[in-house]
């Protein structure tokens, strides 16, 4: 987990989320006491930045603690319905030690604890309340969208086998 926790946050990917996630609130002009120039968009890419460490960091400590894996695994099963609800649950499981799918707190923690880092360290002005929590919707969201685009994602043949966990959503059995 120490090596995903590393690649997802300082490697290519986090990289690359922060400068995505800072262009597209230097287009939205948020915050607006940045500047719209270079200086502007360096301060929106590094406060992203700062915000994914921190949630990955509280995620995987939280993870740690709970011994748990929060890592997305597709689906073994073929149903649309049932990929679809796991790849929405996704953001709120994780496996257990015995590789059971248990609800887990990890990653709605790390979401919160960067969003709230954010607001009082590096974002200018007032974040009342309802702007953190819009953040973490849309963060939660965010990720859950993720998940979707993972599960549905065409993979070919064995490579999509290999990478299948089983069934974790058994409660649409008794729908």
């Amino acid at each position: 987990m120490r090596q995903r926790y590393l690649w997802s946050t300082l490697g290519e990917n986090g990289a690359l989320r922060a400068v995505a996630f800072g262009s597209y609130d230097q287009v939205r002009r948020r915050p607006q006491a940045w500047s719209q120039d270079g200086d502007g968009l360096m301060k929106r890419v590094g406060a992203s930045y700062g915000k994914s460490v921190v949630s990955d960091a509280t995620k995987y400590s939280v993870s740690r603690v709970l011994h748990q894996d929060p890592a997305f695994v597709r689906c073994t099963c073929s149903s649309v319905a049932r990929r679809l609800w796991h790849g929405m649950a996704g953001p709120f499981e994780a496996r257990n030690e015995s590789g059971a799918t248990v609800l887990s707190p990890a990653t709605l923690a790390g979401v919160v604890a960067g969003q709230l880092v954010a607001a009082a360290a590096w974002y200018p002005g007032p974040n009342g309340a309802g702007d953190i929590g819009r953040r973490v919707g849309m963060s939660l969201l965010l990720k859950v969208g993720m998940d979707l685009f993972r599960e549905f994602r065409p993979v070919r043949g064995a490579v999509r086998e290999a990478s299948r966990a089983p069934d974790p959503s058994p409660a649409l059995e008794a729908r």
